[in-house]
């Protein structure tokens, strides 16, 4: 396609030329030839720049030549953009249909923390409303020192336990995780089944326990008189006693470690934490 323009730039120094020698002017009138010449190129360029700036007000130049070259490659470009743009509109508008059918609270946050996009769900349980609280800050719309101190230093899939600010009944369990460039995924999720069932779970474990204690203690109570006078038990009864002294020991250890664990599952906090050589303890083990 270049070449019809050196062809066109041939034939006006050709024609300049001719011109010259008919008028003995032939250094003038190859400065005009080539002054025109650049004159039409520089027109060209202005309506090559005024349609890419206003496309559907001005006419791309259609002379042949570069100029058509380069507007044949821009609409390619153009139409190959419009569908890579329609493509990802569809994806995202995919993920923000999927992430509105979620129950979970979804937020994308920026680098500063600011509310870049929210779903339904966020609404009810962190009271951020989309579009509404957009590029609001999440620290301001959620009013909790745990809840700012767990953003402000975020860490890649960390984890947080607290309670809705909307309802005292509602247990929430945010994650935050890196997002695309420079951004964060929160996602809060409703853990308050979870939490009734494992503190049933724990009462049930705590109130057995307590439950079994005493009739296991009057057991203990008479094998351990019996076990005073087991001289006096006949033969054939000893094997039957030892055997009920054992399981009634094991039922002991047990109960005490049920109780330990329902008191440990209640109190998360260590009271006298110590440092621990994990080898020995494995080698004792």
């Amino acid at each position: 396609m270049y070449l019809r323009d050196l062809y066109r730039l041939a034939g006006v120094a050709g024609a300049a030329v001719v011109i010259g020698l008919a008028f003995h002017r032939l250094t003038l009138a190859l400065l005009l030839g080539c002054a025109g010449y650049l004159l039409w190129e520089h027109i060209n360029l202005h309506r090559l720049r005024k349609w890419l700036a206003h496309r559907r007000r001005h006419d791309a130049p259609d002379w042949p030549g570069i100029f058509e070259e380069i507007c044949i490659e821009i609409d390619r470009l153009r139409e190959r953009h419009k569908k890579r743009k329609n493509m990802i509109g569809r994806y995202l508008s995919r993920f923000q249909t999927a992430t509105k059918a979620l129950p979970d609270a979804t937020i994308v946050l920026d680098d500063d923390n600011r509310v870049e996009w929210a779903n339904k769900a966020a609404e009810t349980f962190l009271a951020v409303r989309w579009p509404t609280d957009a590029v609001e800050r999440i620290t301001n719309l959620v009013r909790m020192p745990e809840f700012r101190r767990f953003i402000e230093r975020p860490e890649p899939h960390a984890t947080l336990d607290f309670i809705s600010p909307l309802s005292q009944q509602t247990h929430l369990n945010i994650l935050i995780a890196p997002y695309g460039a420079n951004e964060w995924l929160l996602v809060a999720r409703d853990v308050t089944a979870l939490q009734r069932a494992n503190r049933i779970r724990s009462d049930f474990v705590a109130n057995v326990s307590h439950e079994l204690r005493t009739p296991l203690t009057v057991f203990r109570g008479y094998l351990e008189t019996l076990a005073a006078h087991k001289e006096r038990l006949p033969a054939d009864w000893r094997p039957a006693f030892d055997q009920m002294t054992a399981h009634a020991e094991r039922m002991q250890a047990i109960i005490e470690e049920l109780l330990l664990l329902s008191r440990l599952e209640q109190n998360d906090a260590l009271s006298a934490p110590q440092p621990v050589s994990v080898a020995e303890m494995l080698a004792d083990i």
